[in-house]
């Protein structure tokens, strides 16, 4: 397995780079060598029909209203991954995604890398966070199903293993196309260039991870991404163009998956 994890790294990194795309991108090697690694999670809904979930990372910051008027302008429902944190800073926003009809998923009560935690560690993680949501939404108001995306895109079996036994689903995606290296000092999410990253990418069933978090001063590596909503509009029409639509994670066909019996 690792031989191919390895295999499939080289024969990206040497791929002809595309101008439109600018280098270096190595996150579609990155996804596909962790897929290998670790099927056992929400990658990418299973369908032949062309529609794809649009998700935000870090969130809820004060950008994030910009964002959701350009998602009912565009008609667009998407899944929010947000941060306790931040979630305890912007009630009314996240009030307003709720109402809204989008989806709202967990991220952690922190942006906290979760490897080398313990196993208390990352229970208590979901729960406190999901106690956090329900204190500011009301307990009639919670997602009916619960999807947990690890800060960092830190997985590992038991990671997975131990936040899918809460009965929540783990997800990664298929595309991230934000500007970076391989270990990032910054992250951007330029429009132009995360479009065509995203249209060289996405297939039936795609899972497209966006972000729209603020630095708050916490040294948590959240960016600011003040233009997550330029970002998602140009996203979205173009997908739009090509026929895709879009529906929230909780959509997407996802037949690997059994919520463990409580």
């Amino acid at each position: 397995m690792k031989k191919t994890v390895i295999l499939i790294l080289c024969l990206w990194a040497l791929a002809p780079l595309r101008a439109d795309i600018k280098a270096p991108y190595l996150m579609p090697a990155i996804l596909t060598g962790t897929k290998l690694i670790v099927p056992q999670i929400l990658w990418q809904g299973k369908t032949e029909e062309k529609v794809v979930a649009l998700t935000f990372d870090d969130g809820p910051s004060r950008f994030t209203p910009a964002l959701l008027d350009v998602l009912k302008e565009e008609k667009v429902y998407a899944t929010f991954f947000v941060l306790g944190n931040r979630a305890a800073k912007h009630p009314q926003t996240l009030r307003r995604l709720q109402r809204e009809g989008h989806l709202i998923a967990l991220h952690g009560s922190t942006h906290a890398n979760l490897h080398g935690k313990s196993e208390a560690f990352l229970l208590k993680n979901v729960r406190d966070e999901k106690e956090l949501l329900s204190e500011i939404l009301g307990e009639g108001r919670l997602p009916s199903r619960w999807f947990f995306r690890p800060p960092f895109g830190a997985v590992s079996p038991r990671i997975i293993r131990t936040i899918q036994s809460t009965g929540t689903r783990v997800v990664m995606c298929s595309i991230l196309p934000g500007q970076q290296g391989l270990l990032p000092a910054s992250w951007t999410e330029e429009p132009a260039v995360t479009t065509a990253r995203v249209l060289r990418d996405v297939s039936p069933g795609g899972i497209i991870d966006l972000h729209d978090g603020e630095d708050v001063g916490l040294k948590d590596s959240v960016f600011s991404m003040p233009q997550a909503p330029e970002t998602a509009r140009s996203v979205i029409r173009a997908l739009k163009k090509i026929g895709y639509r879009f529906v929230r994670v909780d959509r997407l066909p996802d037949p690997g998956w059994e919520a463990p019996k409580t």
